[in-house]
């Protein structure tokens, strides 16, 4: 019977919270993908060979590990006891010294010793023969509670010296008038796609992990400005990468050069994590190692194809890896937006023919953050979207492979709706946002929907009650666009849609309460959030 190692990295939450801005998140990410392959190779020296990991892909081994092929925190293979009796001297030692090395690129780090880095991460191992049940059910079962307590604490010295890599992941700064032109062997070393012809570089050609305010407002590159002079790379080049950065001034004068397309979303930033539904379970129990490696294939794959959807958006991956994936990514790209973005990566994920008879899909939750907002806390913000709101939706008896979306503007109060990516995006969602109109002339229209929905929450209900025609006549009352003569044009299909969409939420929440009151209050904020949420991304509200 074959023995099997399984590892865990960790504290990769605690890691993450570390960060504060894009090129921190991408740095903390990659200490770990480095990490799990250099444990990897160790392992590889020992004796074991590509044909016995069954996670990762083996074929992260051939396509190396630029953007996509990032390993993840979990490894498991088959492993002689040597292995194992060894594991700390043979394995993790040589691990830690390599990634010490690595790590000592970036300026300011010589601190990130083999000793300091091997205190701070938690490696939790296992060595058992195969079960009954499953190839790896045992392993993961003990894998999850090691996960648990893989959470100790380090000293504030080491978080130091970590902040110092994590900061200057992008460049080396020698003297600060010379920071945008010299590249870190870190970054470039890491941060090359090379899997299409789309580069990665910034808009001076330097390969640098770009800024928050840089992927918000991407899709203002090939827009053409009011003063041909003052281009978005002249605009951006004043005020980020010249002395201080200045966002206040580098939005007032993308604002001033191209009216006609900035919009409010430009200021935010789309936080994206997306995790695969059902999966442990089924890996869990596979009897033959091929069928293992075949899902690990297929997450590869999977990951090769968001890349490309990712970068089509021009949104940033921060990991790619397994059934989990990271990004931040701009409000809207031009004819897309950032539901167009989650329906892409969950149809290439529920798609694919082996992750399909695992009969896995995939939820993801977004965050909707300001570009001053703290993104450590935004970045948190997505735990539970995804972790307990996406994959606990519950459509017909049917939980998971969902999308929760929260935003929350700057001057305003937060809002959040949960969507099913087979159903309810067909049915509701899609039709509403396919539907609002994107005109100037349309926004106190589409204010008064609002409006009118909020203050006849409980008249909506008891309308409701007695099926859709009754509730479809509330609009006719109060809409000119919902008169029968306007029938087939776009207003019109908007109000049906939300009509159709309100009185499956009525029906949804029925018999349940909020602040005392009966269904119409969640039903109608449910509602309320989705258009207001919709009326954004399309860029329809109006600038503060």
């Amino acid at each position: 019977m074959s023995n099997y190692l399984s590892i865990t990295i960790g504290p990769i939450t605690k890691t993450m919270q570390l960060a504060q801005k894009t090129r921190e998140f991408w740095g903390a990410s990659m200490l770990f993908s480095i990490l799990s392959k250099f444990i990897c190779e160790a392992l590889k020296k020992q004796g074991v060979k590509e044909v016995d990991f069954l996670l990762p892909s083996q074929k992260n081994f051939s396509r190396g590990m630029k953007n996509i092929g990032l390993y993840a925190d979990r490894i498991i293979c088959e492993a002689p006891v040597m292995v194992w009796e060894n594991f700390d001297k043979s394995i993790l030692d040589v691990a830690f010294k390599n990634l010490s090395v690595e790590l000592q690129k970036v300026v300011g780090t010589s601190g990130l010793t083999k000793e300091v880095l091997k205190s701070y991460f938690k490696i939790y191992a296992v060595y058992e023969p195969q079960s009954s049940n499953g190839i790896a059910y045992d392993i993961f079962n003990h894998l999850n509670v090691l996960e648990l307590y893989n959470t100790g604490a380090s000293s504030a010295s080491t978080t130091k010296e970590l902040k110092v890599f994590l900061e200057n992941a992008n460049t080396k700064y020698e003297r600060e008038d010379e920071a945008e032109d010299l590249e870190n062997s870190f970054v470039a070393s890491n941060f090359i796609n090379d899997y299409t012809d789309q580069t990665l570089n910034d808009l001076n050609g330097k390969q640098r992990i770009p800024s928050i305010v840089e992927i918000s407002t991407k899709p203002l590159q090939n827009k053409k400005a009011n003063d041909e002079k003052n281009t978005y790379k002249q605009i951006l080049n004043r005020n980020i990468w010249k002395n201080l950065p200045n966002e206040d001034k580098l939005f007032e004068e993308l604002k001033q050069n191209f009216s006609n397309d900035v919009k409010n979303y430009h200021r935010y930033i789309c936080i994206l994590q997306a995790d695969g539904d059902s999966l442990g379970k089924y890996v869990s129990e596979r009897k033959v190692a091929n069928e293992l490696i075949d899902i690990q294939d297929a997450l590869f794959n999977w990951g090769t194809t968001t890349l490309t959807i990712l970068q089509n958006y021009k949104a940033l991956p921060i990991f790619i890896g397994g059934d989990d994936l990271m990004c931040f990514a701009p409000v809207n790209n031009g004819d897309e937006n950032i539901i167009d973005l989650s329906k892409k990566i969950n149809e290439a994920y529920c798609n694919d023919p082996i992750l399909k008879k695992a009969n896995s899909t995939l939820s993801i939750g977004i965050k909707i953050a300001y570009y001053k907002a703290p993104m450590g806390e935004s970045y948190s913000d997505t735990f539970p979207l995804l972790k307990g709101v996406a994959k606990k939706h519950n459509y017909k008896g049917k939980t998971a492979n969902s999308c929760a979306i929260s935003f929350e503007k700057h001057s305003g109060q937060p809002h959040q709706f949960v969507f099913n990516f087979n159903n309810e995006y067909v049915s509701f969602i899609e039709p509403i946002i396919n539907n609002m109109e994107e005109n100037n002339q349309k926004r106190s229209f589409i204010n008064s929907v609002l409006y009118k929905i909020r203050a006849n929450e409980q008249l909506l209900w008891l309308a409701s009650n007695n099926g859709i025609d009754n509730l479809w006549y509330f609009f006719e009352n109060n809409f000119e666009e919902a008169k029968p003569k306007r029938k087939g044009t776009k207003p019109y299909q908007y109000l049906k849609g939300i009509a159709n969409y309100l009185k499956y939420l009525f029906d949804t929440y029925k018999n349940t309460t909020i602040n005392n009151r009966h269904q119409e209050l969640k039903a109608t904020n449910h509602l309320y959030s989705a258009l207001k949420i919709f009326k954004f991304i399309k860029g329809l509200d109006y600038d503060n």
